[in-house]
């Protein structure tokens, strides 16, 4: 596994099941994608609970599960010309709340990949299933829109931002990373009364295991303007965790149910998130396996032993 950075301020190991009452937990994955060689390997593509049936156990104990939805919900025909277009049967979006996935980024480059049509399908579809979702709409307002979940008492944002297919004042696309807005966003969610704010990143390049020096200053100018968790994707690998005035920085989490890969195993990790009552904010990685040959787009836990915790604020 990578080389992960981890400036320890002071240690709070914590393991599934014994967070104290009040304490709130958030679980991150990377990117997802129930699309292209998904439905060719699963025993059953009408399985809606196969891809995350063997993490239920981490998913049933927190009380926000967010995934990086890289893929359009559509059944359009209508392709943007491009290498690689995924787009996911709509009857499988129900496999987000069955599994308890309450919260999809949308900010990544392949929600468009089937045009306005498609996105705007994926919306709907997300919406019909009581998915909440961040960082692509049909104008750059939308895309730009939070959602805000009030969980224990302490007020959440949530905010996206991708790299390609741009949303503008009247037309429909992603969230674009564009330093102003996110530091814009970000401020504008604490002057609102946000507890906590999370933004997502679509960003780097493919198969990185670092990220860019741009995307250190992205993440950064997030955490100064107010930020208190950075989720990165797009790599499709892992990249390291960076504590930054506290503050926790996952510059990639990696794939995790990614149909568009059918290579060899690999490891991966989800991050959690723990926040206690007193506003402290806690972390670990989860190091999960990915196998398509041995696992079928069904990621697994690896031994608990092997993850690292750090507690900040």
């Amino acid at each position: 596994m990578i080389r992960f950075l981890i400036a320890v301020l002071l240690f709070l190991p914590f393991s599934l099941g014994r967070a104290a009452e009040g304490d709130i937990r958030l679980v991150f994955g990377g990117d997802v994608t129930l699309a292209a060689w998904y439905p060719e390997v699963v025993p059953d593509a009408r399985d809606h609970e196969w891809p995350f049936a063997r993490p239920q156990e981490l998913f049933r104990s927190a009380d926000v599960v967010m995934v990086n939805c890289e893929t359009a919900i559509t059944r359009s025909e209508k392709r943007e010309p491009k290498q690689f277009n995924f787009k996911m049967d709509p009857d499988l979006v129900s496999v987000f709340p069955k599994s308890g996935i309450s919260l999809v980024t949308l900010a990544n480059n392949h929600v468009y990949d089937y045009g306005a049509e498609g996105l705007r399908d994926t919306l709907a579809y997300l919406d019909q299933a009581g998915v909440e979702h961040v960082g692509a709409g049909m104008t750059l307002a939308e895309a730009r829109k939070p959602v805000v979940r009030d969980i224990k008492g302490k007020k959440f944002t949530f905010l996206g931002y991708g790299n390609y297919s741009a949303a503008t004042e009247k037309g429909p696309g992603t969230a674009y990373r564009h330093p102003e807005h996110v530091a814009e966003d970000v401020r504008l969610a604490k002057k609102n009364g946000a507890d906590i704010v999370i933004v997502n990143f679509h960003w780097g390049l493919e198969r990185a295991t670092e990220p860019t020096e741009r995307d250190r200053a992205l993440a950064r100018l997030a955490i100064d303007s107010g930020a208190d968790v950075i989720v990165g994707h797009h790599p499709h690998v892992l990249q390291p965790v960076e504590i930054y005035r506290g503050k926790v920085i996952a510059y990639s989490l990696g794939n995790f149910v990614f149909g568009g890969n059918r290579r060899a195993g690999k490891n991966s990790a989800l991050l959690e998130i723990l926040v206690v009552p007193s506003g402290g904010i806690a972390h670990r990685l989860l190091p999960i396996r990915i196998d398509t040959a041995e696992t079928r787009y069904q990621p697994y836990l690896l031994d608990p032993a092997t993850t690292l915790a750090d507690r900040s604020n």
